[in-house]
């Protein structure tokens, strides 16, 4: 074969596929998409179709695409996040960083978020709910958001995935995921809830404009300094939007390292309003 038609790689057929293959990801994905979009209101018919479709092909291919999708399926869970089977025993989130930032950020946090519990901080001889520091929180090495893995900085094991863009409105923003928990409060009866401590990467004005400026909100573009971060902060995991892929490059113009964060959405949630002008 190989004196007849060349070298291997000119003929093999490990490209066809590793293609078929992504074809198959990306057609999943667009059906668990369907899945998460159906509204409250959707016709019955519409669901009953939809799940004939999942059983044809379950039964069809029992390791197939149907298989994953059951898997996603699964993980449409609260705000669409799935947790990993095992938790992480309670840390002392005052250890985690420096003069208790994670205590201070944590109880800032729930105080907003909860302002009913009257959280008070410990040792404080204020009237409230003591926000413990020892037995709240259990680190996660990763949660699953519409499918989609993401990781931390602070994995011992990985680092993997650890960027990601998070949604603010009808923008996104470009950060560094630094740990993951999952919060229970004791003794009241709010429920488990998953947070993030990120840092934003940082840019300003003196960035140059680059040419893909125009477009970059469409395209999910946005550029920052190198290894530049603004301070930690901590979110819901639910605002957490896409993964990203991190570019590295040099401006020649203010001679800086800098970042391109490049969004890998595939669901199509850019900002209504840009939507409307490529309609128009």
């Amino acid at each position: 074969m190989i004196q007849e038609y060349g070298p291997v790689y000119a003929w093999w057929l490990f490209a066809f596929e590793r293609f078929n293959r992504m074809l198959e990801r990306v057609q999943t994905h667009l059906i668990y998409e369907l899945l998460l979009s159906l509204p409250e209101n959707a016709h019955p018919l519409e669901r009953q179709l939809l799940e004939q479709v999942i059983q044809q092909e379950g039964r069809r291919q029992r390791r197939g695409m149907m298989t994953q999708l059951a898997i996603f399926r699964s993980e449409a869970e609260t705000d669409n996040v799935k947790l990993p089977k095992q938790l992480g025993k309670p840390v002392n989130i005052r250890n985690i960083l420096p003069e208790g930032q994670v205590y201070s950020l944590l109880l800032r946090y729930f105080q907003l978020l909860w302002p009913e519990l009257n959280l008070v901080p410990e040792f404080s001889e204020e009237p409230g709910r003591v926000f413990t520091g020892a037995n709240i929180a259990r680190p996660l090495p990763y949660v699953k958001k519409d499918g989609i893995q993401y990781g931390s900085t602070s994995n011992r094991r990985t680092r993997a995935d650890s960027w990601a863009l998070i949604r603010e409105g009808a923008t996104r923003v470009p950060v560094e995921i630094f740990t993951l928990f999952v919060v229970k409060i004791p003794n009241t009866d709010k429920p488990p809830h998953v947070c993030a401590i990120i840092r934003r990467m940082f840019g300003d004005a003196q960035i140059p404009v680059m040419p893909w400026g125009l477009f970059a909100s469409t395209l999910g573009i946005h550029t920052s300094y190198a290894n530049e971060f603004c301070a930690y902060e901590v979110i819901p995991v639910a605002k957490i939007d896409s993964p990203l892929a991190l570019i590295p490059i040099r401006s020649s113009r203010i001679q800086r390292d800098l970042w391109v964060s490049v969004s890998f959405d595939r669901t199509g949630g850019e900002p209504d309003e840009l939507d409307d002008e490529n309609d128009n």
